[in-house]
């Protein structure tokens, strides 16, 4: 089965393979039911889109960007160049993703959600945006600054920073703003040390 392309404005990189099965292009609820053409997507150069993979008309994507199978993107959202987007990754509409940042299978990534450049975040860390769970619709969704690493299965809560350069340890529930350079783990995280201190060592072993 070829890849599905709803739009006649996707640009598409020199180099960039799009395996079968993906839907590139993909319109929004709106957009779907007026039958209209939209803006596209652009993809760089040197990606690669595995199998299964939709990507929502006004995404863009940096140079060297590479998904796992089954990958969501929505529209709005911007990834930069260098990255990874994990298999059953999703990332919802109006996201910021830099550069260099890996996204590890079964992230999810809320509407208005900020991340930064380098970043790494584990398998199957939920991230999100409603802190009335439902209740009254304005959604904020977490930031996310450069060089920080988020281990496994964490939870991050609504308006939630995560300055420079913090690890958050695997199996966390981060209720509040984690501060630039230290280390939390729990539920609820807690600060635990700092995260030059812990590189030193992982890097010693």
């Amino acid at each position: 089965m070829k890849q599905k392309e709803f739009s006649s404005y996707n640009k598409i990189g020199k180099n960039t393979v799009i395996s079968e099965s993906c839907i590139i292009g993909h319109p929004n609820s709106k957009d779907l039911v007026a039958k209209v053409k939209t803006a596209g997507v652009i993809i760089g150069d040197n990606c690669v889109i595995r199998s299964g993979t939709v990507i929502y008309s006004g995404s863009k994507l940096g140079n060297n960007v590479t998904t796992g199978h089954n990958a969501l993107i929505r529209e709005g959202t911007n990834i930069g160049d260098d990255c990874l987007i994990g298999t059953n990754t999703v990332i919802e509409n109006n996201c910021t993703i830099g550069n260099g940042t890996r996204l590890q299978t079964g992230v999810y990534v809320p509407t208005n959600t900020q991340i930064g450049k380098n970043v790494f975040i584990g398998p199957h860390t939920v991230m999100t945006n409603d802190p009335t769970l439902g209740r009254v619709r304005k959604l904020y969704g977490p930031t996310i600054e450069d060089n920080v690493s988020i281990g496994a299965n964490c939870t991050i809560l609504p308006k939630v920073k995560i300055c420079e350069n913090a690890i958050v340890g695997a199996g966390s529930v981060v209720t509040k703003d984690v501060e630039k350079n230290s280390v939390v783990f729990g539920n609820p995280a807690r600060p635990r040390g700092k995260s030059d201190e812990k590189i030193k060592k992982w890097l010693a072993q």
